[in-house]
């Protein structure tokens, strides 16, 4: 939050018109940033506390007169922030050169102080029966502010699981699908980086290396030590298990798909997405996972899933035994 401050002082008498200004002008900073916005398009309040007026927070929806039209900012404001600008230091607005010059002290009294004033003021009236309704459109902004305050809420809790994975988005690797090893409903493209199921088996040659009870299909590359991260598309699959295994899994017989086997894999289908340990451990599922992110730690025994559109992650097994 920044402010300008200009002061036009000429004569403070009450028994003359008093043309003295004091203005301020708001400025919405993002600091981390250096954005600046310093137009002001909307503006309302809300009180925390109705019997505090203390409490009353302004909301000031800006937009820049230097950026791009569709940037737009909301900055919260309270009245000790006010005050406390109202305060000065000043700067003087010379009419021509539109300019602000040096600081000035504030002026005594302050333009748009209340003073004494040296006429009797005008008869008042009774009152007591007028009643004084907020407007209609108060209740919107007040659920549109609460809406604003849930969505920035849970994008501060996600934020440390978005700084994780750019984390481990570092350690990325290329890998390709080992056509020797896939079961034979399983189809390869031609690039080896997709796979799907056919329904009907082929005709191949059977070799050590291919899954023949479970449709599994490994990567050419292998890994045994440091970190690795790599991504899935999922989106529109109804079914599907991906993760990390061992090498030396057995590949022919019934295969149990647990961390004691040599597993560590999600599984998504029409009972949900759940982690495959033991027993299963249930995931939330907050909408169609489209493209899933696996991190491996080796050496610390780590495995970490992640919604990456989401930039969340799903879980993490951190007492892995990869050899």
């Amino acid at each position: 939050m920044g402010f300008n401050k200009g002061i036009k002082s000429k004569n403070l008498l009450a028994e003359e018109p008093i043309n003295d200004f004091l203005t301020a002008q708001l400025v919405c900073e993002d600091r981390p940033s250096g954005q600046r916005y310093n137009v002001l398009t909307d503006v309302f309040t809300l009180r925390r506390d109705p019997s505090d007026p203390a409490s009353t927070q302004f909301h000031g929806l800006f937009t820049s007169q230097w950026e791009r039209a569709e940037l737009a900012a909301v900055c919260v404001f309270s009245p000790s922030d006010i005050n406390q600008v109202m305060d000065g230091p000043f700067k003087e607005l010379k009419k021509t050169c539109e300019n602000w010059i040096n600081p000035e002290p504030v002026p005594g009294p302050r333009p748009g102080q209340a003073f004494r004033s040296l006429k009797d003021p005008p008869p008042t009236r009774d009152r007591t029966t007028v009643e004084v309704r907020p407007p209609s459109y108060l209740g919107t902004l007040r659920s549109s502010l609460d809406r604003l305050e849930e969505t920035l809420n849970l994008e501060m809790k996600k934020l440390p699981d978005v700084v994780e994975l750019k984390r481990v988005q570092q350690y990325e690797v290329d890998v390709t699908l080992d056509p020797d090893t896939a079961h034979l409903q399983l189809i390869l493209s031609e690039d080896w980086k997709e796979v799907h199921d056919g329904g009907v088996a082929k005709k191949l040659t059977d070799n050590p290396k291919r899954f023949t009870n479970g449709r599994f299909v490994v990567t050419r590359q292998s890994f045994s030590s440091g970190r690795f991260y790599f991504e899935v598309q999922v989106k529109d699959k109804n079914e599907w298990r991906l993760g990390m295994a061992r090498e030396s899994i057995d590949r022919k017989l019934q295969i149990i798909v647990t961390p004691e086997r040599g597993y560590w894999t999600l599984r998504y289908d029409k009972d949900g997405l759940y982690f495959r340990g033991n027993p299963a451990v249930r995931l939330p599922l907050r909408a169609e996972l489209q493209k899933v992110g696996v991190f491996v730690d080796y050496d610390e025994g780590l495995v970490s899933f992640y919604d990456v559109e989401a930039r969340v992650r799903l879980y993490s097994d951190t007492r892995c035994t990869f050899n």
